[in-house]
């Protein structure tokens, strides 16, 4: 049998099991959280907010984080070292309704990032049963917060993720952004979040992460990822790790938000993460770069190489690439059309991880909001499935 026609039917292989993976049944928020019963008291919930220089948009979120559905809330607000008219708009907030405290930060301390230091001192000062982290920009329906909360609690989780929606951008915005939600999918894979045994099944979501405090802090929550610019997931790595249940859900249209603004904010939103994402680690690099050229984009040089029986693995390989993304441009930013590019979607998101990992080795760190941090302690102090002691 000829090898290239083997390779073929190897990479539509591929693509069937990965399909078969992205459309697993369930982990919608709405369907799942109906299976349980309303808590009899509802536990009190803390939200803490970390926002640095988010005059454009806190003033937004908060308004919609006070109409939360929600019996017995608090919302830490935090103003990390905000210059712009942040603090000010969350003491007007606070002002209007007591639910919402202001915690005001005039430093950090060097061996902290300042969203992890933020989050942190929210902590402090909160006094709920269960801790919601979020972004500023972050949107949620009055329901959102109910619902979250009684499938956390019939389900006797310790971390709950939601996953939102993109509210939609530009073409190619929108591309990478879906290429960008099916390369996560198919690295943390969400039918093994509950699974103890399965110790690398983890994830987690900056825009919604729900954790019960109790199991948070005995972790060492914050402090044990002082400087994890990926902290979002680490969590979720972290309490996987220490014997926690953790979960994910699709919350669709009940947690929103508009990720960067165009291809160039993207670019430079992911400069400081991207690298961060796979820890650092060219080899890693050279492994995703090789995936992408033979997965997206081989086939397309077989068609023309090897003509008729020889390339139809290739050819039925590209019949599913394109159908997942015409699928999944619909489902992530409500354009299938997109589909008609995925290859390009694969390739913007490579230079995007090859461009933060040569602007990090460059300038041997990264700039995060005029903070610089070296990539030396960066290293150093990433979780690896092994709790460092803090000094």
């Amino acid at each position: 049998m000829d090898l290239s026609f083997v390779v073929g039917w190897f990479i539509c292989a591929f693509w069937l099991g990965l399909i078969w993976r992205l459309f697993q049944p369930g982990f919608e928020l709405e369907s799942e959280a109906s299976a349980y019963p309303e808590p009899e008291i509802w536990p009190k919930v803390s939200i803490i907010v970390p926002a640095r220089n988010e005059a454009q948009a806190i003033s937004a979120c908060l308004e919609k984080l006070l109409a939360l559905d929600y019996p017995d809330l608090e919302i830490m607000a935090v103003n990390d070292r905000s210059q712009d008219a942040t603090g000010e708009m969350m003491t007007s907030w606070a002002n209007q309704d007591g639910r919402l405290k202001v915690v005001t930060l005039t430093d950090k301390p060097t061996d902290w990032l300042g969203k992890t230091h933020a989050i942190w001192q929210g902590v402090q000062m909160a006094t709920g049963e269960w801790l919601l982290f979020m972004d500023g920009d972050i949107f949620l329906t009055p329901d959102c917060l109910k619902l979250a909360v009684r499938f956390a609690e019939g389900r006797k989780v310790d971390q709950l993720s939601l996953f939102p929606d993109f509210l939609p951008g530009g073409y190619w915005e929108n591309l990478f952004i879906c290429h960008f939600g099916i390369m996560f999918f198919s690295v943390y894979d969400l039918s093994g979040l509950e699974n103890p045994r399965r110790k690398f099944s983890y994830t987690g979501i900056g825009a919604f992460g729900l954790f019960k405090r109790e199991s948070y802090l005995a972790c060492g929550g914050h402090q044990t990822l002082a400087l994890e610019v990926i902290d979002d997931v680490q969590l979720g790595h972290l309490l996987k790790r220490e014997g926690f249940k953790i979960s994910a859900l699709f919350a669709r249209q009940r947690v929103q938000l508009r990720w960067h603004q165009g291809v160039k904010g993207l670019f430079k939103g992911l400069e400081k993460n991207a690298f961060a994402g796979i820890r650092y680690s060219w080899s890693l690099l050279l492994l995703f770069t090789a995936t992408v050229g033979v997965f997206y984009l081989f086939p397309y040089l077989a068609l023309v190489i090897w003509p008729g029986l020889q390339s139809s693995g290739y050819a039925m390989a590209l019949l599913l690439v394109h159908g997942l993304y015409f699928f999944k441009g619909y489902e992530f930013c409500k354009n299938p059309w997109i589909g008609l590019a995925a290859p390009l979607g694969a390739l913007l998101n490579l230079v995007t991880f090859w461009h933060s990992a040569l602007k990090t080795q460059w300038q041997k760190g990264i700039y995060w909001r005029e903070d610089f941090y070296p990539l030396k302690a960066l290293k150093a102090q990433m979780y690896r499935g092994k709790r460092l002691t803090k000094p």
